[in-house]
Order: C-alpha cells, then sequence, then structure tokens
C-alpha cells in the first residue's frame, strides 16, 4: 500500500514544519511546554502522539474512506485475483471472450479510477544524487533542498526520489534540456537515524551535518509490458475438465485430468471503464518479430478461464501539477485527525486544527459544560462522531461511485 505522505498531514493541520520534524534552535525556539517538538514514537513522549502514530492513523483512514468511496483517496498499485464472470446460464460458455454483444468481456475490479494496467516499476537513475541545500525566503534557515539529475525521462511524473526504501512525498519535478530539477523541504531529508533512540532532543535545523547529503533519483512508473506470470498485465487461471484430451484445445491444462493442476495463461489487458473499474482481460502472446501483442481467444474450441489475476494501478487523479488532490488531503488529514487517540502536541493552544477535528461531536457535557447539537444522520455514520468523522462522512456521500442495479 502506498502510504499518505506525513508532510501534507502536517501542512493541513498547520503544525509548525520544523516542531513537526524534531528541529529546533534559537531561530526556532521552543517557547512553552506546550510549543513541543514532536518526535518519531509515542514512547519516545507520553504527553503526544508519534509521527509513526500518525503515519498509521492516515493509512488507515485511505483504506476505510476508499470502502465507502469506491476508491482510493490516493494512487496504490494493486494485484488482485477474480472469479471470472460466468454468463447468467450456467450451461452456457462465451466464444470465447466476447460477451452478449460480440465485444470483450469485461471484470470489474472492484474500485475506481483504474489508471494503468501493470506492475509496479523503479528503475535506479542515480543511487547517489547530490543534495544541494539552500534558504529561499530569506530567513537564515535551511529550508529548501534541490537535486538537479540528467535524465532522458521527459514525464516528471515519472521521476521519484527516495531515502533507505522510503520515497520522499511531496516534491516538485522540473524537466527542461534533460535534466530533472527536484525540489522540496529541507526538513524531509533530516538524516533517519536521529529519529532513533530511548534519549531524544531537539535536531539543529542549522547544522548541515543532520540532513542527507545524496539521495536515490529513480524512474517510478507502471511497467506494462509485462511477459511473464510474475509482471503480465493479467494472469488467467485454468482448472481442468473432467473431459478427454481432444476436447481440450489451446486450454493451459490440455491433456490432464488432475484435480489439483491449474493452468496459468500470460495475459494483457484494456480499460474499458476507468472510473467504475472496468477492465478486459484476455491471453494474449508476444511477437518479437513485430514487437506486438495478439490475442490467443481465436480458437474454436478455446475455454473459458476460471480465475483471472489482473495488476493495476488505480486512484484518485492527481492535479496537472502531479500532487495529491487538495481535497483528498484533506478528506484524509482530517479522517486520521479524528482517529487519533492523543493529540499531537501537549496542549489545546499549540494546534487548534488537530483539537478542532477530534472533537467529540455526541457528548451533552464537557469542559465548562460544553454542548454540542448532532443530526440523527450523523450519529449513525459508519465512522464515528468526532467532528472529523462526521465532515469525512459527509464528503464521501457526496464523492462516492454508486452502482445501479435493474430492479
Amino acid at each position: 500500500m502506498t502510504s499518505f505522505p506525513l508532510e501534507l498531514f502536517r501542512r493541513e493541520m498547520g503544525i509548525h514544519p520544523y516542531h513537526f520534524w524534531q528541529l529546533a534552535n534559537d531561530q526556532t525556539p521552543l517557547n512553552s511546554s506546550c510549543n513541543a517538538l514532536l518526535f518519531n514514537y509515542s514512547w519516545q513522549n507520553v504527553d503526544a502522539v508519534g509521527r509513526q502514530d500518525i503515519q498509521q492513523a492516515l493509512d488507515e483512514s485511505v483504506i476505510r474512506l476508499s470502502e465507502y468511496l469506491g476508491y482510493s483517496p490516493i494512487g496504490h498499485f494493486v494485484e488482485k485475483e477474480l472469479q471470472w464472470p460466468r454468463h447468467n446460464d450456467a450451461k452456457v460458455s462465451r466464444y470465447p471472450f466476447a460477451d452478449a454483444r460480440a465485444h470483450w468481456n469485461n471484470v470489474s475490479v472492484g474500485e475506481g479510477y483504474v489508471q494503468q494496467l501493470g506492475v509496479e516499476s523503479s528503475i535506479v537513475i542515480n543511487a547517489t544524487a547530490a543534495v544541494v541545500y539552500s534558504d529561499v525566503n530569506g530567513d537564515g534557515l535551511t529550508d529548501t533542498f534541490t537535486v538537479t539529475q540528467a535524465t532522458s525521462v521527459t514525464d516528471p511524473g515519472m521521476i521519484a526520489i527516495f531515502v533507505n526504501g522510503v520515497r520522499i512525498l511531496p516534491v516538485i519535478v522540473v524537466i527542461s534540456g534533460g535534466n530533472a530539477v527536484i525540489t522540496g523541504a529541507s526538513w524531509l531529508l533530516i538524516k533517519p537515524a536521529l529519529y532513533e533512540g530511548v534519549t531524544q532532543n531537539a535536531i539543529d535545523p542549522a547544522v548541515t551535518g543532520n540532513y542527507v547529503s545524496t539521495v536515490g533519483v529513480y524512474q517510478y512508473s507502471t511497467y506494462t509490458d509485462g511477459q511473464t506470470f510474475s509482471d503480465a498485465q493479467t494472469v488467467l487461471e485454468y482448472e481442468t475438465r473432467p473431459y478427454p484430451s481432444w476436447a481440450w484445445a489451446s486450454n493451459p491444462t490440455q491433456g490432464s485430468t488432475d484435480t489439483a493442476v491449474v493452468g496459468y495463461g500470460v495475459g494483457r489487458g484494456g480499460i474499458k471503464n476507468a472510473v467504475l473499474g472496468a477492465v478486459t482481460p484476455v491471453k494474449e502472446t508476444y511477437d518479437p518479430a513485430t514487437l506486438s501483442w495478439f490475442a490467443d481467444s481465436m480458437y474454436l474450441y478455446q475455454w473459458e478461464p476460471d480465475r483471472v489475476i489482473v495488476r493495476y494501478y488505480a486512484g484518485y487523479p492527481l492535479t496537472p501539477q502531479g500532487q495529491i488532490d487538495q481535497l483528498m488531503v484533506q478528506l484524509v488529514s482530517r479522517m486520521a485527525a479524528a482517529e487519533m487517540g492523543r493529540p499531537v502536541c501537549a496542549c489545546q493552544e499549540a494546534n487548534r486544527e488537530v483539537y478542532r477535528w477530534q472533537t467529540d461531536l455526541a457528548r451533552n457535557s464537557g469542559a465548562n459544560d460544553e454542548q454540542y447539537a448532532i443530526a440523527q444522520d450523523d450519529l449513525l455514520n459508519p465512522f464515528g462522531t468526532r467532528r472529523g468523522h462526521i465532515w469525512a462522512w459527509r464528503t464521501v456521500k457526496r464523492l462516492a461511485l454508486l452502482g445501479a442495479s435493474i430492479g
């Protein structure tokens, strides 16, 4: 599963960037016990959650929201094994992969906004690309990192940077003159080892040695031309049948009546309806002479598969600038804030936005005899009764993909 970027949560909640990432010095001082550092783990500070707790809440919120939206708020790679859709008459078998309208038969992957069929691919462009740090706003603090990398890639969305196997997001990528220029917030590149350990102190943002000096630059994309069972867009699965061998033409289990045998066929697929998640898997063969694929389904006795494995990339589309849509950022962040059992900081004054979405609107008394009125529909929402839950549920009802049926 793709993790939701912590930095986007920080921005949405209006938390101090340096203190959120455990940075402080004389220029970014801790003025009170309320204005406290956020550590990596909750056990490093018993009064507040850690960044790993926030990350877990964000990722769990993505999963819960996806169940009701009908799609993921952020892009992710998926591999699913699905039952092959059969004709409503059990005695009928399609010839060979066609539907009732003589089009390719389609299967639903169970979620919307399918963008590409294929598997996750990351190709190293430079494993040790140099990082340059700068003070863009002139306040005397290092606030920006820049990585310049020569590349033949022309799509900025295919450039990604990693530190210790973790992708750094969000970043801005501009490609010009054969170079990719990647920029982002300097606090995203603090050396990970500095966050570990029982005894934790503030990390000085003015010390160059506290930042990584190199990052891995990768071509990160969806590989769509897999020709093996492990990387093909789709894999068709066939069970054996209790019939003689002459009845098995073009079936991968031809000649076997062993019930334990399963045959496989490499497949390709088309996206019939991206928003609704309908794809058309077909068993195909690659011809290296013509550098093209062709369907294997034009045989008189071709059997329909029993199951199909589909590999794809799906999720709510990015903005034209290649960033996660702001409404999705709000939705996941506010939901995650409501899901957390403890505050981010030591007291409410340090960050009112987090407390706002954590407030339970179902209570009728509390501090200073606060009372709230809540609609019955909001009480019944499946997420919960905190303000973040209720806002998320109302938004989900507006944005969800709805199915239809004929009665």
